[in-house]
């Protein structure tokens, strides 16, 4: 995994299969929704908003998949965040 930029990381998952990726997906926030912050005697809940997209034969360099990843997250942001989206 690394920071992207901002507050945006990318990770990359060999081996992560197709149909796995929902379940991975909602692992992932299961998990980092479990975190409570600290922060001056306050707890703040943490919450994500997680983009996936695959490799394709088609794919020009990266950037084609990194922007396919970059829309999914989007989209799970405009729906609430805390959720992912997969554009294949």
């Amino acid at each position: 995994m690394i920071r992207w930029g901002g507050d945006e990381f990318i990770g990359i998952f060999p081996g992560l299969k197709e149909e796995y990726i929902i379940e991975f997906g909602k692992k992932l926030i299961d998990q980092v929704s479990s975190l409570k912050v600290s922060i001056e005697n306050r707890v703040f809940n943490v919450t994500i908003s997680v983009g996936f997209s695959y490799f394709k034969d088609s794919d020009n360099d990266y950037n084609d998949v990194l922007k396919r990843a970059d829309d999914a997250m989007y989209i799970s942001k405009r729906e609430g965040k805390n959720k992912s989206t997969i554009i294949i």
